[in-house]
């Protein structure tokens, strides 16, 4: 006698009309001359599975495309099994294509900034065998030679007695941020030039296209603080019109009373 067994995943239509995930299993027994002398069916209803699952796919979609958003990665690292997880934005981060490489920390050590290595390693070590997580920045270099600025977090889980089983945390690509930063201490650190005109231009470009920015500008505070008159206005890849403006209820106001104040949107508005 021989069984042969098969499953298979079905959809059924109930009287309501309403339409139901099953998994069909079937056995068959055949005898000798291979006539089937016995079969054995059995169906289970697997459609809050099937729901389940959808939810999770849905889920995890979205969580693909807030992380590309926010360039932002994410990753895990089993400690005794040293085998690593990272999310499709912690590899385009690194400057790899999805999946195209097996992730460990030997590669993300090898991504970072040779200036950078030594120090970020030691603190990554110091994570595992301390108490605490960790939360820098530092430099990588992308395959293609490209230098970024990256945000990164940790958080290590324990056992009960204190060892070491697993690492989570973040990547982030902050670029833009560094870059925006830069500018500002350039023109802060050269107020005799504040006022040239060829200088602003050039600052507000450089800006604007380092930081993938369409509006820039730079203006003074006119006296009694609350308004401002620009003497530089970059828009849309170019020079614009200076303009005057009511500081109360814009963006700008909080650079008055503080030192600076960075806005990514809702600027215009």
């Amino acid at each position: 006698e021989q069984i042969t067994q098969k499953l298979f995943e079905k959809r059924y239509v109930r009287k309501s009309g309403e339409i139901v995930w099953a998994n069909l299993g079937l056995s068959v027994l055949r005898d000798e001359a291979g006539t089937v002398v016995k079969m054995l069916a059995m169906v289970q209803d697997t459609t809050a599975r099937k729901k389940a699952e959808q939810v999770l796919r849905a889920s995890e979609q979205r969580l693909i495309e807030a992380q590309s958003v926010a360039s932002l990665g994410s990753w895990s690292w089993d400690i005794p099994e040293d085998t690593h997880q990272w999310s499709d934005e912690q590899y385009r981060i690194l400057g790899f294509v999805p999946g195209s490489i097996r992730p460990a920390f030997e590669v993300f050590a090898h991504s970072l900034h040779p200036d950078d290595r030594v120090a970020v390693v030691a603190t990554i070590q110091a994570a595992i065998h301390g108490d605490a997580g960790f939360d820098l920045t530092c430099r990588i270099v992308r395959p293609d030679g490209e230098i970024r600025y990256v945000h990164c977090r940790g958080e290590v889980v324990r056992s009960q007695l204190g060892a070491p089983l697993s690492m989570i945390g973040t990547v982030q690509d902050s670029t833009r941020q560094k870059r925006t930063e830069a500018m500002l201490r350039v023109v802060a650190s050269e107020p005799a030039r504040f006022g040239e005109t060829k200088f602003l231009g050039s600052m507000l470009r450089t800006l604007a296209e380092g930081t993938g920015a369409i509006f820039a500008f730079c203006g003074r505070v006119l006296p009694g603080g609350q308004r401002v008159h620009t003497v530089a206005v970059w828009s849309h890849g170019a020079e614009a019109e200076n303009m005057a403006y009511d500081l109360v209820g814009t963006p700008c106001k909080p650079v008055v009373t503080s030192s600076a104040c960075v806005h990514e949107t809702g600027v215009r508005e």
